[in-house]
């Protein structure tokens, strides 16, 4: 009897070396392929956060930029006639110092709410509503080489009796608080009625004020650049931000807002 054996050859050495090269060439392929897909999620990602929250915070300035100088005739609020409606304070600009700041604007505006008291003049009471009159300021805390600048915000009201500004709860008024932080500079310019800048408003130019136009730039919070080959930014007033230093994503954001109550 003739007993038939098998024969089945393996894999050679040289043929599993092939075949570990090419799956660590595709391996090494995918890994790559992901990484950058991965990089280039992240910094969309990231670029829509900061965009995101840049636009709301100018759009937070923009609304209350546009009620500014906003009165009742009725209002029996008195003792800020000489307040400009809105106040500009220019900064240093952004060198990544300590010392730097942004700029910082100031804005005043009526409001009123119903109310079921009787009139009290001296408390902005004419039935049925009661009047506030409200300042309204933003500006940037110092800077931090980290985090850069954090914008904040105050509200105050008037006090009719004591004719001063005050912050109290209950009026609707607040200190300043932090609404934003991870902030490069923060810049306002004015424009008059021919679209000329001024360069300062006072009282002798506030009535020609037409457009104040915002600028924000907001730098994502980790490194998504090389650090290479990069240089520097440029926005309003000549203000640059040198960026060759670190790999942050940054966003610039620009809203003109027409002050149309200012007449």
């Amino acid at each position: 009897m003739k007993i038939r054996i098998n024969k089945s050859s393996g894999m050679t050495l040289i043929e599993v070396l092939i075949a570990v090269t090419i799956t660590s060439i595709m391996m090494l392929a995918m890994f790559s392929t992901y990484t950058m897909v991965n990089k280039s999620h992240k910094q969309v990602t990231n670029r829509a956060k900061i965009s995101q929250s840049s636009r709301d915070i100018v759009g937070f300035i923009s609304r209350d930029i546009r009620m500014a100088g906003y009165k009742y005739l009725k209002s029996p609020l008195t003792g800020t006639e000489n307040v400009l409606s809105i106040q500009i304070t220019g900064g240093s600009g952004f060198t990544n110092q300590t010392t730097d700041t942004c700029d910082s604007i100031k804005i005043m505006y009526d409001s009123r709410e119903l109310t079921n008291e009787a009139d009290n003049p001296d408390l902005g009471i004419i039935a049925p509503h009661k009047y506030k009159r409200f300042l309204i300021s933003y500006k940037c805390s110092q800077y931090n080489a980290e985090s850069g600048f954090t914008i904040m915000k105050q509200v105050q009201h008037w006090d009719n009796v004591s004719q001063e500004w005050a912050v109290d709860v209950a009026e609707g008024s607040y200190n300043f608080e932090e609404i934003q932080d991870y902030i490069q500079d923060m810049v306002f310019v004015a424009y008059d009625i021919n679209g000329n800048v001024l360069s300062t408003v006072d009282s002798s130019n506030i009535k020609n004020l037409r457009t104040v136009e915002t600028s924000l730039v907001v730098k994502s919070t980790n490194e998504l650049f090389k650090k290479a080959n990069r240089s520097k930014i440029t926005i309003k007033k000549d203000r640059t931000i040198n960026v060759t230093s670190d790999g942050h994503l940054r966003e610039i954001i620009t809203v003109s807002t027409n002050t149309r109550n200012i007449l």
